[in-house]
């Protein structure tokens, strides 16, 4: 029904917010470094950022998910 829907949903929803949130974070931290000038992420930034946002979503709705 909806109740499992929505607890199977919450994983990918805290994936995507912690990996948006990553990246305005380097992406603060990258206009701090150069003044007027949009870098774009690199591939292994990409990579970092998305591993760690899939620990980060694992980790808080592993429990749920039992």
């Amino acid at each position: 029904g909806v109740l499992p829907t929505l607890v199977m949903v919450s994983n990918p929803t805290a994936q995507y917010m912690l990996y948006e949130w990553l990246k305005a974070r380097l992406a603060e931290y990258k206009a701090k470094d150069k003044a007027g000038k949009r870098r774009l992420e690199t591939a292994s930034e990409i990579f970092v950022m998305s591993a760690l946002a899939k620990l980060g979503a694992t980790l808080a709705t592993y429990p749920m998910l039992l």
